[in-house]
């Protein structure tokens, strides 16, 4: 695909991810606290048939507005619409089918699910663009993708819930207290995530923002992390915080460090690697002076992980405002910065307002835990790894365009090496080391067990 139009196919998505909460008003991600607490079976399914007969409501409502709005004055913009649309319901279908999976743990499933979903929706992608469909392709893909996987994970949700038509006035309540607030958080967290290819577009034109795109594709692997966590983070962090919060801040200590450490080492990867990267897969030279980005963009996922880190005791504590502070923040900077930079420096600017506004929530969001929700979190030793990987991102791009490939290559195994050993021997504790190796032995028994068996 040429860069314009994957830079159609960037809006369209871009667009379906900001109003989205709107149509859901933000009930499946805000009422997971109650879910996560409750373990009356019965009261369970009245919750869940409440959120879900809610969020149906009133996204028909919803809809039905929006298109008369458009017939009445915006006829144009109808088609467009309708692919929007699909991923909106899309989205909406497949959040409700995997919401109680994902908040009773049942990963394996919700995983499963994903990664043929996602094999799927690669190969339908493929065929279709080959057919000539460009970026409806990609969206018909996608809607398909989404529906199909919803429909197979409602088969498993209803074998344990019976579907009834009911909303109940006493979970409505306190599921709006809880979500509304936050809705605006997510129309910030869309700002500085996406607002960048509005101004791209308008500003630089439908090819910039597909070169930014793809970058951002290939930067994604990173939020792998952020939906991990989403799995199962924020409904430990909503038990553990009422039921052992001195347990929960003392491992979240080592767990945000390590992470951190983690999402260091593979930022200097991709600022090392980009121009590799670029010329693999985005084959087309029209999209490789874009890889001057890729760093950037993977140190503002790297963010984006620990934001999420950041937002489970915020929220486990009922603190959304906090959230929303912080959120707000960001936005607002990355709206004065895209305006600033953009102009002048097309992708990389908006790459630099992405990178800073991120780093910015994450220091509020930090604050704010140590203020709000009383948590302290920060391990010393992060304030010795920061520095030391400022200086290696540094060098990293200026020898990413100086070296030939296989001294990257062995830049990339020294690098790998040299970061792991260090944290290992000099930086690790040794009760946390050998929590690491007793987690080790665990995998390796496991396989060999499952060897037998198999």
């Amino acid at each position: 695909m040429a860069p314009k139009e994957m830079g159609l196919y960037n809006i369209i998505i871009v667009t379906a991810n900001m109003v989205l909460p709107l149509f859901t008003l933000n009930l499946v991600d805000g009422s997971m606290i109650f879910f996560a607490q409750e373990k009356s079976s019965s009261k369970l399914q009245r919750m869940y048939m409440t959120m879900m007969n809610s969020i149906g409501l009133w996204s028909v409502f919803i809809s039905i507005l929006v298109l008369t709005i458009l017939v009445l004055f915006r006829s144009d913009l109808l088609t467009m619409t309708v692919w929007i649309g699909l991923i909106i319901f899309g989205e909406i279908f497949y959040k409700l089918s995997r919401s109680l999976l994902v908040i009773y743990q049942k990963t394996d499933i919700v995983l499963k699910n994903v990664f043929f979903r996602d094999i799927s929706v690669a190969i339908l992608s493929i065929l279709l663009v080959w057919a000539g469909l460009s970026f409806k392709g990609l969206v018909l893909a996608s809607a398909i993708g989404l529906f199909i996987s919803a429909v197979l994970l409602y088969r498993i949700v209803f074998k344990h819930i019976a579907y009834t038509f009911t909303i109940a006035i006493s979970h409505i309540k306190p599921f709006l207290k809880m979500s509304l607030p936050l809705l605006p958080v997510f129309f910030f967290s869309w700002i500085v995530q996406s607002s960048d290819s509005y101004f791209l577009v308008n500003m630089k034109g439908e090819a910039i923002v597909g070169k930014y795109h793809v970058v951002y594709g290939l930067c994604n692997m990173i939020l792998i992390f952020t939906y991990a966590l989403n799995i199962f983070w924020f409904p430990v962090s909503a038990r553990l915080w009422k039921e052992n919060r001195k347990k929960y801040q003392n491992a979240f200590i080592s767990f945000f460090a390590g992470f951190t450490a983690l999402l260091f080492l593979t930022v200097l990867l991709y600022e090392l690697n980009a121009g590799i990267i670029m010329k693999v897969l985005a084959r087309r030279s029209s999209y490789q002076e874009a890889h001057i980005i890729m760093g950037i963009i993977a140190f503002a996922f790297a963010m984006q992980v620990l934001i999420t880190l950041l937002t489970a005791p915020l929220y486990s504590n009922k603190n959304p405002i906090a959230i929303l502070v912080s959120y707000v923040i960001g936005g607002l900077l990355n709206i004065l910065l895209n305006f600033l930079l953009i102009p002048t420096h097309g992708f990389l600017g908006a790459a630099i307002a992405t990178g800073i506004s991120y780093f910015v929530i994450v220091l509020m969001m930090s604050l704010l835990n140590y203020k709000v929700a009383k948590f302290s979190f920060l391990d010393k030793r992060l304030f010795y790894i920061a520095p030391c990987f400022l200086f290696l991102w540094a060098a990293a791009a200026l020898a990413r365009n100086r070296l030939a490939i296989s001294s990257i290559i062995i830049g990339d195994i020294v690098l790998i090496a040299g970061v792991l050993l260090l944290l290992y021997y000099w930086v690790m504790k040794k009760n946390e080391r050998e929590s690491l190796l007793l987690f080790l032995k665990g995998i390796k028994f496991k396989d060999i067990a499952l060897t037998k068996n198999g």
